[in-house]
């Protein structure tokens, strides 16, 4: 440049390379904004990688706890069937069907084994919890007019239909 043109802009340089310098500060803030913007988003992301193992964890747990259970579940009911042959053809049977001619009622201790038996237990439970089990009815009463009625303490099971 000519010294004739530093004369009539005086201080040209000194203004330029000012607003260059407000101008890096300018992009240096957006900078350190976009930055930390970026370092939020990378924790979010972690944090929701983390919760995703987690609830991953849970999901593989309950479908191996289904898995057992369904394989719990066929091996009793094969354990059930073999009972319930063996009661049709042991001492136990004959036993049975006596206390069924002689008192009305009769049992056969283990019938069903533990594993099975529990089984009914809390099968039982969950449809008690449910509200799927009902007290149950009589019919009729003595002169037929009471089509439907409860008696406890003749008759306090309860049933599902």
């Amino acid at each position: 440049r000519s010294a004739l043109h530093h004369l009539f802009l005086p201080g040209w340089r000194n203004t330029a390379t000012m607003k260059d310098k407000d101008m890096q500060k300018d992009l240096q803030k957006q900078l350190d904004v976009l930055k930390k913007r970026q370092a939020e988003a990378l924790a979010q992301m972690q944090e929701a990688a983390a919760a995703l193992s987690i609830r991953e964890g849970e999901r593989n747990k309950a479908r191996d706890d289904l898995s057992s259970t369904l394989v719990e579940k066929e091996r009793v009911g094969a354990e059930a069937d073999i009972a319930v042959r063996a009661v049709a053809e042991a001492v136990e049977g004959k036993e049975l069907a006596k206390g069924l001619l002689d008192r009305g009622f009769g049992y056969v201790d283990d019938f069903l084994g533990e594993p099975m038996a529990s089984y009914v237990r809390d099968e039982l439970r969950i449809m008690e919890r449910d509200g799927t089990l009902h007290k149950s009815e009589l019919a009729g009463g003595k002169n037929g007019t009471n089509m439907r009625y409860t008696m406890e303490e003749v008759r306090g099971d309860v049933v599902r239909w």
